[in-house]
């Protein structure tokens, strides 16, 4: 096989002789079309120009498929049942039904296949001329070409200074508030439209785009994993979701990257480009949020260890209460009136006081009206007295007590409670572990009831684990994921713990007596008993 070694720049043919050859830069140029910068091969022995396969098709609109790490090439010349198929391995090229041994007249080099200029001719009918004065290879083809047609100067003589098509420039990109990129795009100043690379454009924006060498086109996703898109070269079209687009020439092939018209990235895909020519910028204004957008907001956050612990208040310094066997408190009265029905008045006067008594709270509450005969029972008297430190007894109640049986009896009961529960929330009863599976690298959000607590990265193997500390009530729990090009996936759970749960290991009471405020004063006694058997039974 024909090889070179870049570094000698020496292309041994055989064991006993060796061809030398220079790589300098040529211009494609055809008739009524524009030119084309490329690189080509010159052997100096045998006086012989090789040019790039990819290049020269994909500046004539030949689609053009490398394949096998560009050993092989495929793709058809003007209808698709005229197929053509190039072998680097069998030095054979395969136009329709006929092959062709070409030998050493195709050869490789940098990873791209050369072939020599007459070839292009025999095989495909697009016969080339090399002007050694102005390194320009001239096009003649004879086989129609599904070229666009371009405005260019009819008085220039063909082969010396023809207008160009477009010329290559480096743009840059600003990202609304998240900053900017460069990628150079082909610029047709005749009609004034940008061609952006697809592939760059998309990956500098963390947009999931991959390689589709059956149709040598694109394929990935936008916004969402279920809004897929596919870009088609070959048929010149492009498929986002449910919606079809024919792009014609507002799509083309330039050094093995697709470019497309930068207006189209608005009505494709929601990615709104302005093109300041003057300052050679383009603005992206999207329709959602981007990617790299979200990427950059995920890693600016900071998560307070507090919100995902819900560590209890530890306070360094505690002041005891000063508890006296009485004291007065606060003194509350008010009056209102109202108009009811009719004509008549309703008076209504409120007295509250507040005491210690016995290091406990005292507390009166009469309320009356002038519509209603006075009754104790509407009244509201109690003595409270809490003490946490005590094991055994936490609080006490003497008055007016409730009663949390299912029956409702229809009258007051005044008596005693006593119980171990102590005041205030319930607290944590365990942890409930969360866990999944992703891919490596994404970004794992943790929310609990709207709050975001914790944020983690999956590991190797794309797992992730959250820790999540139950509390007595309505937990809603969102787990979020982010992949690297926006992949978004949510998952929903709703833990719900009674408030009768109680903690593994720990016993409760409340133990009620007293009378009911019938006419015959009955008597009344309740004792609830709850027992945490485990983290997930209470007895």
């Amino acid at each position: 096989p024909l090889t070179i070694n870049p570094e000698t720049e020496i292309l041994p043919l055989n064991e006993k002789s060796n061809l030398n050859f220079n790589e300098f830069p040529i211009t494609f140029s055809l008739k009524d079309y524009g030119r084309l910068s490329s690189d080509a091969l010159f052997f100096n022995d045998d006086k012989k120009l090789f040019v790039s396969v990819t290049e020269l098709f994909n500046y004539l609109r030949i689609p053009c498929n490398p394949e096998a790490g560009n050993d092989k090439i495929s793709g058809y010349i003007n209808k698709e049942n005229n197929k053509y198929a190039f072998d680097y391995i069998n030095k054979t090229v395969r136009m329709g039904n006929v092959e062709y041994f070409i030998g050493d007249s195709l050869t490789k080099y940098k990873n791209t296949l050369f072939m020599e200029l007459s070839q292009y001719g025999k095989i495909f009918n697009i016969k080339l001329e090399f002007d050694k004065k102005t390194n320009t290879v001239l096009i003649n083809p004879i086989v129609e070409l599904n070229l666009p047609k371009i405005q260019t100067n009819k008085n220039l003589p063909f082969g010396e200074e023809v207008d160009y098509i477009y010329e290559e420039i480096p743009i840059v990109f600003n990202v609304q508030n998240s900053g900017q990129f460069t990628a150079d795009a082909l610029y047709y100043s005749s009609e004034n439209k940008l061609f952006i690379p697809i592939s760059e454009f998309f990956n500098s924006l963390s947009i999931q785009c991959m390689q589709d060498s059956i149709n040598d086109g694109l394929i990935g996703f936008i916004q969402n994993e279920k809004n897929t898109y596919h870009i088609n070269n070959i048929n010149k079209t492009a498929i986002v979701g449910p919606n079809y687009y024919s792009l014609g020439d507002s799509l083309m092939k330039y050094k093995n990257a697709l470019y497309m018209e930068s207006s189209l990235f608005g009505k494709i895909f929601n990615i709104y480009l302005q093109f300041d020519v003057r300052k050679l910028a383009v603005n992206i204004n999207p329709g959602f949020e981007l990617p790299i957008i979200k990427l950059m907001n995920l890693q600016g956050m900071q998560v307070s260890k507090n919100n995902y612990y819900y560590n209890d208040f530890i306070a360094d310094t505690i002041i005891k209460a000063k508890r006296h066997s009485f004291g007065l408190g606060t003194f509350d009265w008010s009056y209102s009136t109202a108009q009811l029905n009719g004509n008549s008045v309703a008076n209504t006067i409120m007295l509250g006081l507040g005491a210690e008594l016995m290091g406990g709270s005292l507390n009166f509450k009469i309320e009356q009206t002038d519509q209603y005969k006075f009754e104790l029972n509407r009244q509201q008297y109690s003595w409270t007295k809490k003490n946490t430190a005590n094991r055994f007894i936490k609080e006490i109640n003497i008055g007016k007590i409730g009663s949390n049986n299912i029956a409702n009896y229809g009258y007051v009961i005044n008596g005693i409670q006593i119980s171990n529960k102590g005041q205030g929330s319930p607290k944590i009863t365990g942890f409930y572990t969360i866990e999944g599976k992703a891919e490596p690298g994404w970004s794992a959000q943790l929310y609990v009831n709207n709050k975001l607590v914790a944020i983690l990265e999956t590991d190797a193997s794309g797992k992730y684990e959250f820790k999540v500390p139950l509390q007595y009530g309505k937990m809603n729990v969102v787990t979020k994921l982010y992949g690297p090009s926006g992949e978004e996936r949510i998952e929903e759970k709703n833990i719900n713990i009674p408030f009768s749960f109680v903690p593994a290991k720990k016993f409760e009471y409340t133990l009620s007596s007293g009378l009911f405020s019938d006419k015959k004063f009955s008597r009344y006694m309740h004792l609830e008993n709850y027992y945490g058997l485990n983290h997930y039974i209470t007895i």
